[in-house]
């Protein structure tokens, strides 16, 4: 039985997550990183050319659209969250972390 994946955050995801305030988008990133990546990783969007082992889940909130950026490492059954955040901007930040 598969209890599913391991949950890693690089430190720029734990302060782009400190960063935000609101209680009930905070609430939904946990339940979607927790229950919904943790176990199947391979839900999210798999990324194409200078991002390909890189996977994304939208996250929709009111009047806002939010991205989880993370990577697979099937040898110790991590998921590492790279990147937490709004949709404007998201993929120019996240080929900077890269």
């Amino acid at each position: 039985m598969n209890l599913g994946y391991k949950i890693f955050f690089r430190k720029s995801a734990e302060r782009e997550l400190k960063k935000m305030k609101d209680k009930g988008l905070l609430k939904l990133i946990g339940q979607e990183i927790y229950q919904v990546i943790a176990k199947d990783p391979y839900c999210g969007d798999r990324k194409k050319g200078g991002l390909k082992d890189i996977y994304t889940r939208p996250i929709r909130y009111p009047k806002s659209q939010y991205r989880i950026a993370y990577t697979i490492h099937e040898d110790i059954v991590t998921v590492e969250i790279i990147q937490v955040g709004s949709r404007e901007n998201f993929y120019k930040e996240l080929t900077r972390k890269i």
